[in-house]
């Protein structure tokens, strides 16, 4: 079985303008073809002239360009891209809202279950990620307080966590300050 050929955008446009130019027969277009590709497209896409029949055959998948410091959100799914590797892994933050999972390091192989449906995330998917990623960071799921924990409220009050005092405040308005295991008090 042959490996997915991946290549950048870039070798992706040359390839289609050379098609469009292209007027002859098969032989003199795969010539062509050849021929207009720089040692530098093939090494910068880990290609050998063994792939050149495949890319004349459009037998191969575009790289997304991810951003890195950038948000996406796919599937359901919100992800930070924290970096990209030379052969087009991209290593993320990762956090799941169905399962309230958080990873801090995730590489995403070429291609991924998210490629054919990312999209920049929203406003609001970025805070989620960053609450969630702050309540991860202290052992807990997202929005999971405990008696005696120090929370800020919307009134950028601190407050002692308290279930009778949620009568009074959303959870998703506290926001956790010290968890009651962390504080030196108790």
């Amino acid at each position: 079985m042959n490996k997915i050929l991946v290549i950048d955008k870039d070798l992706d446009k040359k390839i289609k303008k050379m098609s469009r130019d292209m007027t002859c027969g098969e032989l003199p277009l795969f010539w062509d073809m050849v021929s207009k590709m720089s040692e530098n497209d093939l090494n910068r896409n880990n290609l050998t002239i063994d792939d050149f029949p495949r890319l004349f055959r459009k037998d191969y998948v575009v790289r997304k360009d991810y951003v890195i410091g950038q948000y996406y959100s796919a599937c359901g799914d919100i992800f930070k891209v924290i970096g990209v590797g030379k052969k087009g892994e991209v290593n993320i933050e990762l956090y799941v809202p169905e399962h309230d999972a958080y990873h801090a390091s995730v590489e995403l192989g070429f291609p991924s279950i998210y490629d054919d449906n990312v999209r920049p995330a929203n406003k609001n998917e970025v805070k989620l990620f960053h609450r969630a990623k702050h309540f991860h960071k202290q052992n807990r799921m997202l929005n999971e307080f405990k008696t005696g924990d120090i929370a800020i409220n919307h009134e950028n009050n601190l407050c002692y966590y308290e279930p009778t005092l949620m009568q009074y405040y959303k959870v998703e308005d506290l926001k956790l300050v010290c968890t009651k295991e962390m504080r030196g008090d108790l």
